[in-house]
């Protein structure tokens, strides 16, 4: 090692040169060639991590671009399908709404009071034809609740009493009314009433038996003379 201020050898350890007196610099010796490499190379490093990060940037700027992309489809169809559902909803609903509606304008028009104010209404504009077709429909809704009425009056004796021993129809509609009596025991079956036919559409006025043999209640047309009644009160 030399001393960098008169250029003599130094012994090793040395803390002062002996002959200048100079303190010796304990440092390796410098070399110009060397710092010009470290400077290249560190440039080079530079230079390397300047490419480096803008290489990454534009392979993250065009990744998220791809992913825009590729989410840009996705959405799309999301909403697409929500907007298909709320107009098969809306669809729906309108179809339920008018579903409802046709039923209610046919209940109401195929009600008894309906069909009287009808038939009024075309007798009083002359036409007759109108009238009569509005008075088939309401004999033929009043025949249903006349009948509805007699059922609901025997099926509730029938549980009250618990069963019975015959149904009897008389007076005008029991005796002369085969159809009536046909329809009351149709209604009936469920109670295990059963009505012969053939024997029930002959009997008109006269006494007779016409439920079946294996009927669970017996059914009979019985005649009544209500002057003869009276008479006797």
């Amino acid at each position: 090692m030399k001393c960098i201020y008169c250029g003599n050898e130094l012994k090793e350890g040395s803390l002062f040169c002996p002959y200048c007196g100079k303190e010796v610099q304990i440092v390796p010796d410098y070399n110009i060639y060397d710092d010009d490499y470290l400077k290249a190379v560190l440039a080079q490093e530079n230079a390397d991590t300047d490419a480096f990060a803008d290489v990454n940037g534009t392979k993250a700027v065009n990744k998220a671009s791809s992913e825009n992309r590729k989410k840009k489809p996705k959405n799309s169809k999301k909403q697409k399908i929500i907007i298909a559902s709320v107009i098969g909803v809306i669809a729906v609903l309108v179809i339920v709404l008018i579903l409802v509606g046709m039923s209610i304008r046919k209940s109401h028009d195929n009600s008894f009071d309906y069909q009287v104010e009808m038939e009024e209404k075309a007798y009083d504009s002359g036409d007759i034809d109108e009238a009569i077709g509005r008075k088939e429909k309401s004999a033929i809704l009043a025949h249903h609740l006349y009948v509805n009425s007699i059922v609901k009056y025997i099926a509730s004796y029938y549980v009250e009493l618990g069963g019975v021993d015959a149904i009897c129809f008389t007076a005008g509609v029991g005796e002369n009314a085969p159809h009536i009596r046909r329809m009351v025991m149709d209604r009936l079956s469920c109670l295990g009433i059963k009505c012969n036919r053939e024997v029930n559409d002959k009997i008109r006025g006269e006494e007779g038996l016409i439920s079946t043999e294996d009927s669970s209640a017996k059914c009979y047309v019985i005649p009544t003379d209500e002057e003869v009644m009276i008479a006797r009160d």
